[in-house]
């Protein structure tokens, strides 16, 4: 899309030789020291530490073929640990810590690694022990335990690591998000995570020589992962961010060019930006609040085709020059845009930070597809699409207008224990992936809902939540906002900082709905204080909404709320 990239090596280890023949000196990774402070790792040092790896992760007994599971946070030696594997021609499975015990224990169990490598002894505890006595060996990044080996002592010699793989042989082992269960695993080749890293370069041409990201996701996250192959390939260097609540505090730091995002994270970062501009005294605050409200009707008036008024276009450049320039810098002087994944992003986001003049990209993929299936990037994008499709996918609309994809990074059946998921494909190849989608002028793809979430309204139309879900969240004192696809329609609103009283929730609520036909609109809401979150079991890792769990932990009040909806009832609230 923006350059021509170049076929990459076809095994991940391959892709480390060629960047460190190509800048052995130049900065790979930048991580902090004990004292806090951050100092780069070189491509030669970042090998010769793989190398080290491999060397101690052969002599624990890891073979060609072997799967090895990392339990831990985002660190250098997660990464480290993963290339040590992968050039020793064994298949690497990320497990994210945030699992609960019960979940990561039963994966460990499932998918049977020959070496886990842990984070520390608690991460280790959540693995019982029967589990663990079906490994070769365990070892710790962090702390100790009784035997186990100590990973500072296990990577200690530096060398240059072994290439031990081939394309075609497993490389990574990803998970679903979960949304409707269990993760499912699902294995992808060497080759298969080459193209993908060659589709993401297409299409984003500033990740490229001397760039700087953020590595902040898990690294259990298929994207975060491949975005680090991706640095590797182009030639960024990658500062990597254990605890991601320290995210924002780094990224000012590093001052990356693209920053890779999620909708949540997005809402948290605007939240906290219009909570400071709020602290304000009026003459200071009212004029950024103007300037960003003329720059938003500019991006709405560019994105609907009409004509911008020259004084409306004059009055928003010079006001993303001067007064909007310090937020445009709230993660860094270098920001450009960002790329936002695993979920879709409210529009009013998406309007402003495109006001800002930080538009961010959306990005879709499936975990049954290691190529993403589309993207928009700049000079290539439309607010509310999730772009076009990527280099290698073939995309097509099915009669009900699910979504499908066909390529070459669609996972394979006859690897590892993919052929579970055989049933997933057309039998013309295909992957259904479950989203609902309609094609826009230009290409663009349009995400309008999952099939799974359909819920058929008394005027006959199958209806998305996403659409009224994103108008909830816009209205005050509203952190989160579910809606449970079942007659009579009613949700889950989640308050937040300075709620306000009943009447003018509801007010607020009933304006909200009003964008919507009155026989899809929701008629009733619990409120709740207490967030939806990855702990309670109502997220997914990646910050997916698990429908299914919202409804059950509050099911005895839905219910309640339920019965007290009649023919008549306009709007219901219940809660505190």
């Amino acid at each position: 899309m923006g350059r021509a990239v170049p076929s990459l090596p076809s095994t991940l280890p391959g892709l480390l030789e060629r960047r460190t023949a190509l800048a052995p000196g130049a900065p790979a990774y930048v991580v902090p020291d004990d004292g806090g402070r951050w100092h780069p790792v070189d491509w030669r040092s970042f090998r010769d530490r793989v190398g080290a790896a491999a060397r101690g992760l052969a002599a624990g007994g890891l073979r060609r073929g072997d799967r090895i599971a990392i339990l831990a946070p985002t660190s250098l030696d997660w990464d480290v640990c993963q290339l040590a594997a992968l050039s020793l021609g064994a298949c690497v499975v990320g497990i994210d810590p945030h699992y609960p015990a019960d979940l990561a224990d039963a994966l460990v169990a499932d998918l049977r690694p020959a070496i886990l490598v842990a984070g520390g002894p608690e991460l280790l505890g959540r693995i019982r022990p029967e589990t663990g006595a079906t490994l070769r060996a365990v070892a710790l990044f962090e702390g100790s335990a009784p035997g186990v080996l100590p990973w500072r002592s296990l990577a200690a010699e530096p060398a240059a690591p072994p290439h031990d793989c081939a394309p075609g042989e497993p490389a990574l082992v990803a998970f679903s998000s979960g949304t409707s269960g269990r993760p499912k695993a699902v294995t992808y080749t060497h080759r298969q995570v080459a193209l993908a890293c060659e589709a993401i370069l297409d299409r984003f041409a500033d990740i490229e020589e001397g760039s700087t990201l953020v590595c902040w996701l898990p690294l259990a996250n298929l994207f975060q992962r491949i975005i680090n192959f991706c640095s590797m390939a182009g030639g960024g260097s990658s500062w990597v961010v254990s605890d991601p609540r320290r995210a924002v505090e780094v990224a000012r730091i590093a001052a990356p060019q693209v920053f890779i995002a999620v909708p949540r994270f997005l809402e948290k970062l605007w939240d906290g930006m219009r909570k400071k501009l709020a602290d304000l005294p009026a003459p200071a605050r009212v004029p950024i609040e103007r300037a960003v409200e003329a720059a938003r009707l500019q991006v709405r008036l560019e994105q609907r085709g009409e004509r911008v008024p020259f004084t409306l276009r004059l009055a928003a450049a010079a006001a993303r020059r001067t007064i909007l320039r310090p937020l445009r810098r709230v993660l860094g002087s270098r920001l450009r845009y960002f790329v936002s994944g695993s979920a879709p992003c409210p529009l009013p986001i998406l309007e402003r930070f495109a006001a800002l003049g930080l538009p961010v990209y959306e990005a879709y993929g499936q975990s049954e597809n290691v190529v993403p299936i589309a993207a928009g990037a700049p000079g290539a994008s439309r607010p509310g699409s999730v772009g076009r499709p990527l280099r290698h996918n073939e995309v097509r609309l099915a009669g009900d207008g699910e979504v499908q994809v066909r390529g070459p990074g669609v996972f394979d059946p006859a690897v590892a224990d993919n052929a579970r998921y055989r049933g997933s494909l057309t039998p013309d190849g295909y992957l259904a992936t479950g989203d609902l989608g309609e094609w826009l002028p230009g290409g663009f793809l349009r995400l309008t809902g999952r099939k799974a979430d359909l819920w058929k309204a008394p005027n006959g139309r199958w209806v998305s939540p996403a659409a009224i879900e994103g108008a909830l969240r816009e209205v005050p004192g509203v952190e989160q906002a579910v809606v449970l696809p079942r007659s009579p329609l009613v949700g889950v609103l989640v308050l937040g900082g300075d709620v306000p009283a009943h009447d003018r929730l509801r007010d607020d609520v009933t304006r909200a709905l009003e964008a919507f036909p009155p026989g899809e609109r929701p008629r009733g809401f619990l409120l709740t204080t207490r967030p939806l979150s990855v702990e309670g079991g109502e997220l997914t890792t990646n910050l997916k909404l698990r429908r299914d769990a919202v409804e059950r932990r509050h099911a005895a009040d839905l219910e309640a709320l339920r019965e007290r909806i009649t023919p008549a009832t306009e709007l219901e609230l219940a809660g505190p």
